[in-house]
């Protein structure tokens, strides 16, 4: 299901890929990611390309983000 929606309008989901705000990342999204998505073992690099070639960078891409979102939290009040 997930496949066919992502594919279904690759160019759309590039374009929402360079748009993405990761500066806004929810602590709920955040919290969600965590629980269910970046600690599963289906969801590590090497399972994900074994089973796509597209997947793989999208796995890649959330987990950077995943892990941006860590950091800017984190050094939000030296920004500040």
């Amino acid at each position: 299901m997930t496949r066919k929606f992502l594919m279904k309008d690759l160019l759309g989901l590039i374009k929402m890929i360079e748009q993405y705000d990761k500066n806004s990342i929810t602590e709920k999204t955040m919290e969600r990611l965590n629980a269910k998505v970046i600690h599963k073992p289906e969801f590590d690099y090497d399972v994900v390309a074994k089973s796509s070639f597209a997947a793989k960078y999208l796995q890649m891409w959330v987990k950077c983000m995943y892990q941006y979102n860590i950091v800017y939290t984190k050094t939000e009040p030296l920004r500040k």
